[in-house]
C-alpha cells in the first residue's frame, strides 16, 4: 500500500451534529492536536528490575504513616447520571457547547500543583490527590453504571515546571496483568512540542511499574500504574497523557466527511444512518463497492465492525486504514470492489466512546455479549447490526465476517475464529485459511497467536453468534496489541497509527517478498501445521481422525488437501490477486519438491549403483585373498606374506 493513500486526521470538524453524552455531564470540545506526519518507531522499554518491589514497598510505608503526605485532592468530578433532567448548559449532555473553569484554582504565581482537565470528548478522570509536592495519585472513573472496567486513561495538565520529575500513579486498576511488563510506555502530547518540532503523540516515562497496591478492597485487589516524568516545557505548556493514540466519534465523522469531499474516493462510498445510540448519536453504515447495476447481483458480501470496546483505539486506527484502502485507487482495491460488496459499520459504541468508557455502552453492557439477544432499548446498535447482517445474507452470499479490536495482554495482531469440529470435511478448517492468508500477506499479522476455539464464556460475542446463526465459516475477531510486536521490522516497537492503518495491507516492497520466499525455503513455513502450536497440531490431528477414521500418517495428508481444497473454494468466490499469488506460491512448491525428490531418487540409484560394484569388487578381492594365503603355504617361513587390511574402502 502507498503510503498517500493514507488520508490526513483533518484538524477542522466537518461534523452535523455535535455529539451527545446521554448524561447530565456536558462536554468540552475535544482538543485540537496534531497527528505526526510520520512513524516515531519508538521501542518498547523494559522495566527496571525491582523497581514493583520497590513501589509497594513505598505505598506499605505511606499506609502504615512513615512517610507524611499531604493529601490534597485537586480534581474531584462526580459520576455521570443517565435519565436526569438538565437544568442549564453544563448539565444538557451536550459536547463542545460549554467551556469548564479548572477544577483546582492557582492560589497564587509560585503555586506548583498541577492543574488537571478530562472533561472533553474521550476523557475519563475522576479524581486526583496530591500526595507530595510532585507525585499525584489518580483514579479513572469507571465505566457508565459499572463499578469498574477501569484501563482507559485520558486526561490532561498544565502549570507544570520545567526539568523537575513528576511522578503519577492510577491507583484503581482492576486487571491482574498489563502490556507495561511486556515494556509499553504511557502517550503524552504536548502542545509546545507539537507546534515546534510537529512531534504530536510520543512516549514517555521512567520507572514505569505496574503491580498490586496496599489499598483495602472487598472486592478484586486494586492495581497500580505508576510512571515519572520531566516535563521539557514548563508554565504555558499544556500536556496531554492518554493509554492508547485517541480517536474519537468526531474522528470518525470528520474522516468519513473527507472521504465523500474527495472527488476520487467518494463514489467508491456510500454512506447512511444505520440506527441512533441510547444518547441519540448516529450510527454510520458504509457500503463500499464498485456501483454497477450489471454487476452488483453476482458480487459476494463481507462485513466489517469496530470499535464496539470504546477503549480500544487500535481498530479505530485499523478501520481508517481498511476505509483508506478500500476507497482508494489500488489495483487490489478496485479489484476487492469489482467482485465485493462491504458493508461496514466502524464505531458499534458511539456512547462508549464519546464519554470516555473503557468497555461498555451507556447502560454499562458488554455489548460484544449482547449478541444473542440484543435489546432495542439497552443494545440498539448491536440489534440494527445483526439485522443488516440477517438481511445481506438473504440477498446474497456472503463470505466474511470481523470485528476489529484491541488487546490488553497479548502482543502482535492475530485472530480469533471458530473451529468447524464436526462439520462436513469440505468445512474442515477452513476457518484457518483466511488468517493464514494475511499472515503471509500483512506486515504484523501472526497466525502463531490465532485462537480457533470457541469458549462458553464468550457465546454472546459476535464472531460466534455470527458463526453459528448464519452458518458463516469465516468468522472473526481481529485483535491489535496495545504494545508492538515480537517479530518482523515493528518486533519491539511501539505500534502506532501509521503501522496500525496498514496493518492488513498486502506487502508490496520486493525485499520483504524475497525475505518472506527466503523464510519459506528454509523450511519455517513448509506447512500450513508447522506454524499451529503443539496443542493446537496435536488437537487438529486427533480431530481430523475422529472425523475421516484414518491413521495418523494418511491424516496428515488430508488435512493438506482440505486446505487446498478451501483455497480452490476461495479462488472461486472472487478472492482476487492476494489469493492467486498464494496458490501459485503453493503449486511452484510442489513442483520445487517433486523436483528435489527426483534428484534424490537419482542420487539414491546411482549410491545403490556404487554399493553394488564396490560389493562385487570386494568378493573379488576375497577370492583372490583366498587364493594367495593357499599359495603363500607352500612358500617357506620368512617370505612376505599378503595383508588385506592394507587397502581402503
Amino acid at each position: 500500500m502507498i503510503r498517500d493513500e493514507l488520508l490526513p486526521r483533518p484538524n477542522v470538524s466537518f461534523r452535523d451534529e455535535p455529539p451527545r453524552t446521554g448524561t447530565n455531564q456536558s462536554l468540552m470540545a475535544q482538543p485540537v492536536l496534531l497527528p505526526n506526519q510520520y512513524s516515531l518507531s519508538e521501542p518498547l522499554v523494559q522495566p527496571r528490575d525491582g523497581i514493583e518491589s520497590e513501589m509497594q514497598q513505598k505505598d506499605l510505608e505511606r499506609g502504615f504513616g512513615i512517610k507524611v503526605v499531604l493529601d490534597r485532592v485537586v480534581y474531584d468530578i462526580p459520576d455521570p447520571k443517565i435519565g436526569s433532567i438538565p437544568t442549564n448548559i453544563e448539565t444538557d449532555g451536550s459536547v463542545g457547547n460549554v467551556m469548564h473553569n479548572y477544577y483546582y484554582t492557582l492560589e497564587s504565581p509560585d503555586d506548583i500543583t498541577l492543574q488537571f482537565e478530562s472533561r472533553y470528548e474521550c476523557g475519563n478522570l475522576k479524581k486526583v490527590t496530591q500526595i507530595f509536592p510532585f507525585e499525584y495519585d489518580l483514579q479513572m472513573r469507571s465505566d457508565t453504571c459499572t463499578k469498574g472496567h477501569t484501563q482507559w486513561y485520558y486526561f490532561s495538565v498544565t502549570n507544570t515546571r520545567k526539568d523537575t520529575k513528576y511522578r503519577f500513579n492510577i491507583t484503581n486498576y482492576q486487571k491482574p496483568g498489563s502490556l507495561v511488563t511486556n515494556g509499553m510506555r504511557p502517550l503524552m502530547y504536548s502542545e509546545l512540542l507539537a507546534k515546534e518540532t510537529g512531534i504530536g503523540w510520543h512516549r514517555v516515562g521512567e520507572d514505569i511499574a505496574y503491580y498490586a497496591n496496599s489499598q483495602k478492597k472487598k472486592v478484586n485487589v486494586p492495581y497500580t500504574l505508576t510512571f515519572s516524568l520531566k516535563f521539557q516545557y514548563g508554565q504555558g505548556d499544556t500536556c496531554y497523557f492518554a493509554y492508547h493514540f485517541p480517536f474519537s466519534y468526531t474522528d470518525l465523522q470528520n474522516h468519513l466527511r473527507l472521504i465523500e469531499k474527495d472527488p476520487l474516493r467518494k463514489n467508491n462510498m456510500r454512506r447512511r444512518q444505520l440506527c441512533q445510540t441510547i444518547a441519540g448519536n448516529n450510527v454510520d453504515l458504509i457500503t463500499i463497492t464498485s456501483f454497477s447495476a450489471e454487476q452488483m447481483k453476482q458480487k459476494k458480501g463481507i462485513v466489517l465492525t469496530a470499535r464496539v470496546h470504546p477503549g480500544e483505539t487500535g481498530a479505530s486506527y485499523m478501520m481508517k486504514g481498511i476505509l483508506d484502502f478500500l476507497t482508494g485507487p489500488s489495483l487490489d482495491a478496485r479489484i476487492l470492489r469489482d467482485n465485493f460488496i462491504f458493508k461496514i459499520v466502524p464505531m458499534l459504541n458511539p456512547d462508549g466512546v464519546i464519554v470516555g468508557n473503557h468497555r461498555t455502552n451507556l447502560a454499562g453492557l458488554d455489548l460484544n455479549r449482547q449478541w444473542i439477544s440484543p435489546s432495542r432499548r439497552t443494545s440498539p446498535t448491536i440489534l440494527a447490526t445483526k439485522q443488516m447482517i440477517k438481511r445481506f445474507t438473504e440477498d446474497r452470499e456472503v463470505i466474511l465476517f470481523c470485528d476489529l479490536h484491541g488487546h490488553a495482554r497479548k502482543r502482535n495482531v492475530f485472530m480469533f475464529g471458530c473451529e468447524n469440529i464436526g462439520a462436513s470435511p469440505t468445512l474442515l478448517l477452513q476457518e484457518r485459511i483466511f488468517p493464514r492468508m494475511l499472515h503471509k500477506n500483512a506486515h504484523i499479522f501472526s497466525y502463531n497467536d490465532c485462537d480457533f476455539k470457541v469458549r462458553k464464556n464468550k457465546e454472546g460475542a459476535a464472531r460466534i453468534v455470527v458463526w453459528r446463526e448464519f452458518q458463516l465459516t469465516n468468522s472473526f475477531t481481529m485483535e491489535a496489541s496495545f504494545a508492538g510486536s515480537t517479530f518482523g521490522k515493528y518486533n519491539n516497537i511501539h505500534y502506532d497509527p501509521f503501522i496500525l492503518e496498514s496493518s492488513n495491507v498486502p506487502i508490496n516492497t520486493k525485499k520483504e517478498k524475497d525475505k518472506d520466499k527466503e523464510d519459506d525455503e528454509e523450511g519455517n513455513n513448509e506447512t500450513d501445521e508447522s506454524e499451529y502450536t503443539e496443542d493446537e497440531s496435536e488437537n487438529d490431528a486427533n480431530e481430523q481422525g475422529k472425523v475421516s477414521g484414518i491413521n495418523n500418517e494418511d491424516n496428515n495428508q488430508n488435512i493438506q488437501d482440505k486446505q487446498i481444497q478451501g483455497n480452490n473454494k476461495i479462488i472461486e468466490q472472487g478472492g482476487g490477486l492476494w489469493v492467486d499469488k498464494q496458490l501459485k506460491g503453493k503449486k511452484k512448491k510442489k513442483k520445487k519438491k517433486k523436483k528435489k525428490d527426483k534428484e534424490k531418487e537419482k542420487d539414491k540409484g546411482q549410491k545403490k549403483k556404487q554399493s553394488q560394484q564396490q560389493s562385487q569388487e570386494g568378493i573379488g578381492i576375497g577370492i583372490d585373498k583366498k587364493n594367495k594365503e593357499e599359495k603363500d603355504k607352500s612358500k617357506p617361513k620368512g617370505s612376505a606374506s599378503f595383508n588385506v587390511m592394507q587397502f581402503g574402502d
